[in-house]
């Protein structure tokens, strides 16, 4: 399967578009700048908007719930931007237009924060949407797959439930008896039937053999991960998490599940959390599950990088 680029890559692809038009439509160009040195001069402006924008982002995503709207996430980081982003303009401005005005006094020097401050409003919203838009797809399609419904079955039937020694060994941990419930007595015969196969691992193909470690989203179908056998399966990766809600583990990413026992290290610090499973295979952590990654796999090795 192709990698998909993340948001940080999309947004720098933007970046550098934006700074690419903005030099080529320049007008106002400064006496004695050359050609070069007005490419040199957008991209330097456009460069320390998207580090400023995406840095308020950044920060905010430490703040914000689960239950919060993408679309303030992304209003408020754009706000809480500003007045960096007028600060930094206008010294850059200050320094490559009229480095004069550095030693006035500073009522001119306020003046003129205050102009640049009201003509750059519309250009940082603009500036802050387009840098924007590769998170907020992100943050929008991860909310997707947390609230879909369930998808309709297959079109194409099932195949037969593998033999009992195919099954992954990894098992619902067993219920409790509730109180009042008659417990067996020893040497009783137990006629409790097996927990059902999830469908996920009856449309796996080939099935499933030894214990689950990780199950990953791959356009239309799900890889999962055993052992020693794994195998595909035609299903929404949303109703893929439900089935395997039955079992110990948790989603860790949009794309990615991983079981309890399959975890042996947690790498990096918030904003690049991974996790290491037994096969070796490092999958990353969406920041929404960082928190809870952290506490429920606190016993496991934890290392920088």
């Amino acid at each position: 399967m192709k990698s998909e680029r993340g948001p940080l890559a999309n947004g720098a692809i933007l970046a550098v578009a934006l700074a690419l038009i903005l030099a080529a439509h320049e007008v106002n160009r400064q006496p004695g700048w050359s050609l070069f040195g007005v490419y040199i001069y957008w991209f330097c402006r456009v460069g320390m908007a998207y580090l400023i924008i995406v840095g308020a982002y950044a920060a905010l995503g430490q703040a914000m719930t689960e239950r919060s709207s993408p679309y303030a996430h992304v209003g408020l980081a754009a706000c809480l931007s500003f007045p960096p982003f007028v600060m930094a303009v206008t010294t850059l401005d200050l320094i490559i237009g009229d480095v004069s005005l550095l030693n006035t006094s500073p009522d001119v020097l306020v003046s003129r924060l205050g102009i640049e401050a009201a003509s750059l409003i519309d250009n940082h919203l603009t500036t802050s949407a387009l840098l924007l838009t590769p998170y907020l797809r992100q943050a929008l399609r991860e909310r997707r797959e947390q609230q879909g419904q369930p998808a309709a079955a297959p079109s194409r039937p099932a195949p037969a439930p593998p033999q009992a020694t195919q099954q992954p060994a990894l098992r619902p941990a067993p219920d409790e008896p509730e109180v009042g419930e008659k417990v067996a007595a020893p040497g009783e015969i137990e006629t409790r039937a097996e927990p059902e196969v999830p469908g996920l691992l009856l449309a796996s193909q080939p099935p499933v053999i030894g214990d689950l470690l990780a199950a990953e989203a791959q356009e239309h179908y799900v890889k999962l991960k055993a052992t020693e056998q794994g195998g595909m399966a035609l299903y929404r990766f949303g109703d893929a998490v439900r089935d395997l809600g039955r079992y110990r583990g948790m989603q860790v990413h949009r794309s990615h599940w991983v079981a309890d026992d399959a975890v042996v290290a947690v790498i990096g610090k918030r904003g690049a959390l991974r996790v290491e499973l037994t096969s070796g295979e490092v999958v990353p952590v969406s920041r929404r599950y960082e928190l809870e990654v952290e506490a429920r796999f606190a016993d496991r090795e934890r290392r920088a990088e």
